[in-house]
């Protein structure tokens, strides 16, 4: 429920932010270009795009709101879960310390980031939908250039986040190990500094943490490009549109020209969002598999051990 409520404050705001730049900015813009001035209706333009800014940024906020709040308790439920299945377990022969100590720190922290930025991901072929049909009856075919220059950066995202999903999974079982052997060299330090073996298990320690740091430094180049791209499709998408507009012999205004411009602004904030929603949601995805065979594996265990139990007893 909270996650549809979520959704549709974000519809919302993204309805809010495109009515502003598309109908009142270009209202305002052909007002200024009038010989004769109307006070009244100059003021209620001005009121109606202070209206929409408005209810633009509180339904936002409520957005942000309701994100975070499911968040935290998707979050507590999930460790709490967690902790609850681990108490219960008489050894961890299944799992080891590490991953144990990884499943409870990292992953509910991605469930968090999921569930608070991955929700923005739905606004963004709504606004995409609008933008074009917008920019269709504004300007003509040639408006459908700027918009397949937006719509094609969501396929862009899908590759990337794929590669996201592949460098996490594969980043958790290195994180894993490391923190394995963390524990292990904090367990039996003694012996270790015993026995003179500080030099090879720093480094054993030292190849794990490179290993993973070039998976992390993987991702983070895709992450990096995906971020990158996001503010510049809006140059791209208006310098082909006015491009190919132009030579087509088409005639543009300055007015038609500002607000293609601004309502591809009112595009973008979906596409910055996008590269951190589909990161989230990716490492999310992850990190429930990571907490389903955890439990389920727990569960198994106990159901085994009761079983073996009753049967001694008969």
């Amino acid at each position: 429920t909270r996650l549809v409520i979520s959704v549709i404050c974000l519809m919302v705001t993204m309805v809010a932010g495109f009515c502003g730049p598309a109908f009142l900015v270009k209202r305002l813009l052909d007002y200024t270009a009038l010989n004769e001035s109307n006070l009244q209706y100059g003021l209620l333009l001005s009121l109606g795009l202070f209206l929409t800014e408005v209810v633009r940024s509180w339904s936002l906020a409520m957005t942000w709101a309701l994100n975070y709040r499911t968040a935290v308790r998707l979050r507590g439920a999930a460790l709490t879960m967690a902790f609850d299945k681990i108490l219960k377990l008489k050894n961890i022969k299944e799992k080891s310390l590490g991953e144990l100590v990884n499943i409870c720190s990292s992953d509910g922290q991605r469930l968090f980031e999921a569930v608070a930025v991955g929700s923005l991901l739905a606004g963004g072929p709504l606004v995409a939908i609008l933008g074009m049909i917008y920019n269709v009856i504004l300007l003509g075919p040639t408006a459908f250039i700027g918009s397949v220059i937006f719509i094609l950066f969501y396929p862009a995202m899908m590759i990337v986040s794929r590669m996201t999903v592949y460098f996490r999974r594969q980043c958790i079982s290195v994180t894993d190990k490391r923190i394995q052997r963390m524990n292990e060299v904090i367990s039996y330090i003694k012996f270790i500094k015993m026995y003179a073996w500080v030099k090879a298990f720093s480094q054993s320690i030292l190849k794990i943490r490179e290993e993973e740091r070039q998976i992390l430094e993987y991702a983070g180049y895709f992450q990096s490009i995906s971020v990158g791209i996001a503010p510049v499709v809006v140059v791209i998408a208006s310098v082909m549109t006015f491009s190919v507009h132009m030579l087509l012999g088409y005639d543009l205004t300055a007015a038609e020209a500002f607000t293609v411009v601004t309502v591809f602004n009112a595009m973008t904030f979906s596409l910055k969002v996008t590269p951190f929603s589909v990161r989230s949601l990716s490492e999310g995805s992850v990190a429930v598999d990571r907490f389903k065979v955890s439990c389920s594996s727990s569960i198994c265990s106990i159901l085994q051990k009761k079983l073996s139990g009753s049967v001694a007893f008969d």
